[in-house]
């Protein structure tokens, strides 16, 4: 396989698994959780305050994902282009030599 394959590949692996880190703690909410973050608390609710804590962490780690994921995506669309652009511009090359 060609390496921008590859790294296609990769990257878009990568993608989904920071779409899952972020969308994690909406999908894998249990009701017993979303029932904590419904009682009220006199002051603040910590039920509340460790949820977001947690979402912001897991949507921390989903963005650092997804940006490694564009970048080998961006890569392997690089590689793919430049060889492209290399091959027409040989060919170009060769006609102007005739």
């Amino acid at each position: 396989m060609k390496l921008a394959t590859i790294l296609g590949s990769i990257g878009c692996s990568i993608d989904l698994i920071g779409a899952w880190w972020i969308a994690q703690s909406f999908i894998t909410a249990r009701s017993w959780q979303i029932a904590e973050g419904a009682t009220q608390c006199w002051g603040y609710n910590p039920y509340v305050l460790r949820e977001r804590c947690r979402q912001v962490a897991e949507a921390k780690v989903g963005a650092i994902f997804l940006i490694i994921g564009f970048f080998f995506n961006l890569c392997a669309w690089y590689m793919s282009e430049s060889q492209f652009t290399l091959k027409i511009s040989w060919y170009f090359a060769l006609i102007l030599l005739q």
